[in-house]
């Protein structure tokens, strides 16, 4: 049908009709570039990961040069700059739970039983594990928690998260569970091959 005077209203849709649809592609090519420039970031973030680490999104295994973990499946991860230790997050779904590791010697050890609420102490494969609930009182709402993992014996690692649902730490608990410790050294760096109970050796 051609557009003619005496059909106006015809004329005026389909052109409008046309327009519409060059919006939906405009939308359309907007939506791919910032899907590939995520892939892309992704990309980098990945190609950023120190040597000897890997991380597997689709099983939730993490690798670091001293130990393996696994988080439950859908986190995603992220790298993140540290100052000197080897920093990163990974996310759940929906970002409702965050939880952070933090490696290397200058680190410390974040589960320690001193002033914690609930601290327990293990052996896997002869490497040691630590874990540790601590209260941080705030002055304002509800107080939350800080609930870590500590593996001294694999480069100082800990994994840890703050939240006010206590039913958070079970994440924590799975991360230890999970441990694999590869060539684990006995590390007698005060800063974090100590005591837990803060006792150095």
């Amino acid at each position: 049908m051609s557009c003619t005077n005496g059909i106006g209203n015809n004329c005026q849709s389909i052109r409008q009709g046309t327009i519409n649809g060059m919006g939906k592609v405009r939308v359309l090519l907007v939506a791919l570039i910032l899907l590939l420039s995520s892939c892309s970031w992704v990309e980098m973030q990945s190609q950023a990961l120190p040597r000897g680490t890997h991380w597997n999104r689709e099983t939730g295994k993490f690798t670091w040069y001293r130990g393996e973990v696994s988080l439950p499946k859908g986190y995603s991860y992220t790298v993140t700059e540290g100052v000197d230790t080897f920093t990163g997050v990974f996310l759940s779904p929906f970002r409702r739970v965050v939880v952070n590791h933090d490696i290397g010697g200058f680190a410390g050890a974040f589960a320690k039983s001193r002033k914690a609420i609930h601290f327990e102490e293990k052996t896997v494969q002869g490497a040691r594990v630590w874990q540790a609930t601590h209260k941080l009182e705030t002055p304002e709402g509800p107080n939350s928690y800080l609930v870590a993992v500590t593996f001294p014996d694999s480069g100082c690692a800990n994994f840890f998260l703050e939240t006010r649902d206590s039913s958070d730490s079970n994440i924590i608990r799975s991360i230890a569970a999970s441990y694999v410790p590869i060539k684990p050294v006995r590390n007698n760096d005060r800063m974090c091959g100590q005591d837990p109970h803060g006792i150095a050796k």
